[in-house]
C-alpha cells in the first residue's frame, strides 16, 4: 500500500450520486471565492464595520443551526433527494438578494436565506457517505474537497471585477455569475437517487413536525454511542476559534497589515490551489493510517501558525496560507471520514444534523465576539483568543476521541 493516488479507485467511486454532487460541486465550487473573497470589504462598503461583519455572520449561523434538526429529520424520514434539489434552487436564487444591495441590510437578509437554504446539509452529509464505499471515504471525501482546484483562478477574477468595477460593482457581477452557476448545478441534482426507503409523505401539523424532529435528536442521542456524542461535540467546538477569527482576515490584512485588494487576491488563489492539490495526498494519508493523528496535527497546526499572521508581510503571509490550506486539507478530510466510520446509516442525517446544529451555534458565538472584541477591544484580539481555543481544541480531542475499533457501512 501507497500513499500515492490511484485513478482506477478515484474512477472507482465518480459515479451514481457522487458523480451528479461532483459535477454540482464544481460549479458551485469555482463560484464561491468569487463572492467571498471581498464579502468583508462589500459589507464595509455598504456601511457596515467589523462588528456588523460578526453580527451577519453570527445571525446566519444561527438560522443555519436553527434548521439543520429539521434538515436531518428529513434525510432520514422523507428522504435526502427532494430537499437537496428544491433548496439547491432556492440558495440559487438567494443570490439576487446581494446583487440588489444597497445597504448592508440586504446583505443581511440575503445571508439569512441562503443559510436557511443551507437546511440540505444533513442530507448532502448522509447521501455523500451512503454512497461511498467504506474503504474509500477519506478518498472520496479528498475528492469532494479537491474539487475546489476548479476554483482556483477565481479569487483572481473575483480580483479583477474589484479593480475594474469597484468593491461593490465587482462583487455584485460576481454574485450574478454565482446565480446562474448554481442555477445549473440546482439543475444537475434533479438527477440524484434516493439512497434510502422513504415514509410514504402526508400533511403533518407544525407543532407535530417540531416533536418529531426533536423527539427523532433525542432518540439518536440515545441510541449513538458515547464516541458519537463526543465526537459531536469535539468537532463542533473547533468552529468557535475558526470563526472567531475567519471573518476578519481581510479586514486585517488591508486596514491593519496594509495589504492590497490584489494582494489579498494572490493569497486566495494561493490557499485555494495549495489545499485541493494536496487533498488527495491527505485523503490518501487518512484512509491508509486513520483519522485521528492528523486531526491533532492539524489543530496544533493552526494554533501555533496564527499569531505569525499579526505581525506579517505580504512575502511572510504566502508561505503561511500555503501551510493553512494543508493543515485545512487535514483537519476536514480527516473529521469527515471519521464522522463517516462512527455513525451509523439509518440515523446518520440526524446526527449530522446534531453536528450543524452545535457547529452553527459555536459558529455564531465565534463570529459575534470576534466582531466585538476586533471593533471594541483591539484588532488582535479575536486571534490570540482563537489560538488558545485551537490549543483547548487540540486537548479536547486527545482525551475524548478515538478511532473505531469496526468502521460503520
Amino acid at each position: 500500500m501507497s500513499l500515492t493516488f490511484n485513478l482506477r479507485d478515484a474512477i472507482q467511486i465518480l459515479r451514481g450520486n457522487f458523480l451528479i454532487l461532483f459535477l454540482s460541486w464544481i460549479l458551485m465550487r469555482f463560484s464561491d471565492p468569487l463572492t467571498y473573497t471581498y464579502y468583508s470589504l462589500f459589507i464595509i462598503e455598504l456601511g457596515g464595520s467589523p462588528y456588523v461583519i460578526g453580527l451577519i455572520n453570527s445571525l446566519s449561523n444561527i438560522i443555519l443551526a436553527l434548521t439543520q434538526p429539521f434538515g436531518g429529520y428529513i434525510a432520514d424520514f422523507r428522504g435526502r433527494r427532494k430537499i437537496i434539489v428544491s433548496m439547491s434552487f432556492l440558495l440559487a436564487f438567494s443570490n439576487i438578494l446581494f446583487i440588489l444591495a444597497t445597504n448592508w441590510v440586504h446583505v443581511l437578509i440575503g445571508s439569512i436565506i441562503s443559510s436557511f437554504s443551507l437546511i440540505y446539509i444533513p442530507a448532502i452529509t448522509a447521501i455523500t457517505a451512503d454512497s461511498l464505499p467504506q474503504d474509500k471515504r477519506g478518498l472520496g471525501f479528498s475528492i469532494s474537497r479537491m474539487i475546489g482546484i476548479f476554483s482556483v483562478a477565481s479569487p483572481a477574477i473575483a480580483g479583477f471585477l474589484v479593480l475594474n468595477y469597484g468593491v461593490v460593482g465587482g462583487v455584485k457581477l460576481a454574485y450574478m455569475v454565482s446565480f446562474i452557476l448554481y442555477f445549473i448545478a440546482a439543475l444537475i441534482r434533479c438527477g440524484l437517487k434516493e439512497t434510502i426507503e422513504v415514509n410514504s409523505y402526508s400533511s403533518i401539523s407544525a407543532s407535530k413536525l417540531i416533536f418529531d424532529v426533536f423527539h427523532g435528536i433525542i432518540d439518536s442521542i440515545r441510541r449513538s454511542s458515547s464516541s458519537v456524542l463526543k465526537f459531536v461535540f469535539v468537532r463542533a467546538f473547533i468552529s468557535l476559534p475558526m470563526n472567531m477569527c475567519f471573518p476578519f482576515f481581510l479586514v486585517y490584512a488591508k486596514y491593519v497589515l496594509g495589504l492590497s485588494e490584489i494582494e489579498w487576491g494572490i493569497l486566495i488563489t494561493l490557499y485555494h490551489f495549495s489545499s485541493f492539490t494536496s487533498a488527495l495526498i491527505v485523503g490518501r494519508f487518512i484512509d491508509l493510517f486513520g483519522r485521528r493523528i492528523p486531526l491533532l496535527f492539524s489543530l496544533v497546526s493552526q494554533a501555533v501558525t496564527l499569531p505569525i499572521f499579526l505581525y506579517s508581510n505580504f512575502s511572510i503571509l504566502i508561505l503561511l496560507f500555503i501551510l493553512w490550506a494543508i493543515f485545512d486539507s487535514m483537519l476536514f478530510v480527516s473529521s469527515d471520514a471519521m464522522f463517516a466510520d462512527i455513525t451509523p446509516r439509518v440515523f446518520r442525517g440526524r446526527i449530522a444534523s446534531l453536528l450543524s446544529l452545535f457547529e452553527n451555534i459555536f459558529m455564531s458565538i465565534g463570529s459575534f465576539f470576534g466582531g466585538y472584541l476586533y471593533e471594541y477591544l483591539s484588532p488582535h484580539s479575536p486571534f490570540i483568543l482563537s489560538m488558545i481555543l485551537f490549543f483547548i481544541s487540540t486537548v479536547l480531542l486527545h482525551i475524548l476521541i478515538r478511532e473505531p475499533e469496526v468502521r460503520e457501512i
